[in-house]
């Protein structure tokens, strides 16, 4: 994905928010700096051994962040890759975000991450596919084109 952003002339930033193992892609921030963001040391984080726990911080780490780049106007968007617990993660990091910033999740998980979502003002989404749109004015989900979803209306 940072490849194909890149090739377009964007610069991209990875940030991993997985608490176990290497990542599979060498981050440009950290799972500890993102353990750090939430107020843990990433080996104390993970010594709970309380899964719900783990994500929810790793979630509050990530949010924190992206709120710091977003008030500091370094980041113009966020994409979000992951399966069940990285859809979590990334949905509880884009929370803290405005209405009309640019968010999107691609995700794995074709159902059961819905409920993840409530609260995220805007936010687009690829399951199955294909784009939906959520808004907090609208909660059903719609087909959309990527243009509709990068236009800066959200």
């Amino acid at each position: 994905m940072k490849n194909l952003l890149e090739a377009q002339g964007h610069s991209a930033v990875i940030i991993d928010v997985g608490p176990l193992g290497p990542p599979g892609v060498p981050p440009d921030i950290s799972n500890e700096e993102i353990a750090r963001q939430a107020g843990w040391e990433l080996p104390n984080l993970i010594q709970t051994g309380e899964k719900d726990k783990i994500m929810q911080e790793m979630g509050k780490g990530a949010l924190n962040l992206l709120l710091h780049l977003h008030q500091e106007r370094k980041i113009d968007g966020v994409i979000g890759l992951g399966g069940n617990q990285g859809s979590a993660i990334a949905s509880t990091a884009m929370r803290a975000l405005p209405f009309g910033f640019p968010k999107y999740l691609v995700s794995t998980v074709a159902s059961g991450i819905s409920g993840l979502m409530l609260g995220i003002k805007t936010l687009g989404r690829l399951l199955s596919g294909r784009f939906s749109w959520r808004s907090k004015s609208n909660h059903t989900t719609r087909p959309c084109k990527c243009r509709v979803c990068n236009d800066g209306d959200g």
